[in-house]
C-alpha cells in the first residue's frame, strides 16, 4: 500500500518562505521544527494539498534571481580564477552576483568565448584528475538529495562539476563527517521513492488506450498491448532491484514449513 506523508502547514510554510529566500532546501532542513530533506522530498512527490506547485514557484523565486546572469568575460575570469583556486563551482556559484551552477555549465557546453576549455584546465589545476573532487559538504548535500529521489549514484555523478563514482564511494568507505551513515540513510528513501513510483506506473493508465478507425469508420479506444507490456517490464524491474538492495522490506519472506515427526520403528 502507497503511504503518504502528512504535511505539517507551519513547517510547510517556512520551507516555502525560506526558498523564496534563495536557501537551499538542505540547508532549511537543519532548522527546528523542519523535517528531514526526504519527507520535504515526499510532499513534492505525493503533491501534498497542492505543496509540489508551490514549492516549485519558491524555487524560482529564490533560486532564479542569483542564476540569471548574462555571461560576462570578467564573470567569467573570476570563475576560472577560483576553480585553480581549489574551490568548487557550487561553492563560488553561492557569492553575491554570481550565477548559478546550471548557468556556468551551460556556458562550458555551449563553449562561450572558449570556456569550455578553460573550464576543464581550471578544474584539472584547481582539483587534480577528473572526478577527483576532494570532499565537499555542500556536494556531499546535493548527491544525497538526489539519491533521495531515486536516481541512481552513476547518473549523478555524470552531471558536470560532480565527482567520479568512485570517489563518494570513497567518502563512504572513509565516512567523512558521518557521509556513510547519511548516504545509507539516502539510498534507502531512494529506494522508497523508487517502490512509489512503481504503483504510479500500475495506477496511471492515461497511455494504455489507443485510438483505432473501426470497421464502420468510427474512432475505437483498444488496449495497446505493447505499452502494457513496458509497464509490467518497468514494474518487474524496479522489483528486481528492490529485492536485492533492500531484501528486507522488499525481498520474498522464505515460506517455513513444519517438520514432520518421523514414526519410531517400534511404534
Amino acid at each position: 500500500m502507497k503511504t503518504r506523508s502528512r504535511i505539517l502547514p507551519e513547517a510547510a510554510d517556512h520551507v516555502l518562505c525560506e526558498l523564496r529566500r534563495g536557501r537551499s532546501l538542505g540547508d532549511i532542513c537543519r532548522d527546528d521544527g523542519v523535517p528531514h530533506i526526504g519527507c520535504v522530498m515526499r510532499w513534492v512527490a505525493q503533491d501534498r494539498d497542492g505543496f509540489a506547485a508551490r514549492y516549485r514557484e519558491a524555487r524560482r523565486t529564490g533560486h532564479g534571481k542569483f542564476g540569471h546572469i548574462a555571461y560576462s568575460a570578467a564573470i567569467a575570469d573570476r570563475i576560472i580564477d577560483q576553480l585553480m583556486d581549489g574551490r568548487s563551482v557550487v561553492e563560488i556559484c553561492r557569492e553575491p552576483d554570481m550565477p548559478n551552477q546550471t548557468t556556468v555549465w551551460r556556458w562550458a557546453v555551449e563553449n562561450r568565448d572558449g570556456f569550455a576549455a578553460r573550464y576543464r584546465r581550471a578544474r584539472a589545476i584547481g582539483h587534480g584528475r577528473p572526478g577527483q573532487v576532494p570532499y565537499n559538504a555542500a556536494i556531499a548535500e546535493r548527491i544525497l538529495g538526489e539519491l533521495m529521489k531515486g536516481r541512481p549514484l552513476s547518473e549523478i555523478c555524470a552531471e558536470p562539476d560532480m565527482p567520479a563514482n568512485a570517489s563518494v564511494r570513497n567518502w563512504v568507505k572513509d565516512d567523512r563527517d558521518g557521509f556513510a551513515e547519511q548516504y545509507r540513510q539516502a539510498r534507502e528513501i531512494g529506494l522508497h521513492m523508487i517502490a512509489d513510483d512503481m504503483l504510479d506506473i500500475v495506477d496511471n493508465r492515461d497511455h494504455d488506450w489507443i485510438a483505432r478507425l473501426g470497421p464502420d469508420g468510427d474512432i475505437v479506444f483498444v488496449l495497446d498491448p505493447q505499452r502494457v507490456r513496458r509497464a509490467k517490464l518497468r514494474c518487474d524491474t524496479r522489483q528486481a532491484l528492490l529485492s536485492k538492495l533492500l531484501p528486507r522490506v522488499f525481498g520474498e519472506q522464505p515460506k517455513i514449513t513444519p517438520r514432520r515427526r518421523r514414526r519410531s520403528r517400534g511404534g
